[in-house]
């Protein structure tokens, strides 16, 4: 049911949830299309190869994005999407409606692709001279290692990751 509000207080509340219930049909869209790739047998998903499903406010200029800053392959292209690959990590990416909902990184939920480098900060020194927007004026820290949060064009925020230790399995 939809309600008519008056005030504008009460009209930004309702935009602001009526964004968010479009985010969640779209992913739930998305999903739904996307369920095909998920191998269910006897109630157990195949979790041997899991991949990343991003939804993205402009196909094109995310897929540039990916391709020509951060150097994943391109896979595959379709109406309203496209498969990437980096490594052996494949990237499902789909035309949504608008940017990411902004919110504080490393505090709220969120979905991030970190990307394991050797040299983190000869990588965000490249990635700036690109116009890439980090999150952090420095890198953070943690037990595993040194870390930098960096947005991409739909406000998606990931990763560049330089662990202390590579420890082969």
């Amino acid at each position: 049911m939809f309600y008519k509000y008056r005030g504008s207080q009460q009209a930004g509340q309702i935009n602001y949830v009526s964004k968010k219930i479009a985010t969640c049909v779209r992913l739930i869209t998305c999903f739904d299309s996307f369920a095909g790739v998920l191998n269910v047998r006897r109630n157990k998903i195949n979790l041997e190869n899991p991949s990343t499903l991003l939804v993205v406010y402009n196909l094109q200029i995310s897929k540039d994005f990916y391709v020509n800053v951060l150097g994943l392959e391109v896979i595959e292209e379709f109406a309203g999407g496209v498969k990437l690959n980096i490594g052996n990590h494949e990237v499902y990416m789909f035309q949504g409606g608008m940017e990411s909902i902004e919110y504080e990184h490393g505090y709220n939920a969120n979905s991030t692709l970190v990307f394991t480098v050797e040299d983190l900060d000869k990588q965000i020194e490249e990635l700036k001279s690109k116009g890439v927007v980090f999150v952090h004026k420095s890198p953070n820290q943690n037990k595993w290692g040194r870390y930098a949060a960096f947005k991409d064009p739909s406000g998606i925020v990931h990763e560049l990751m330089e662990f202390f230790t590579r420890q082969v399995v």
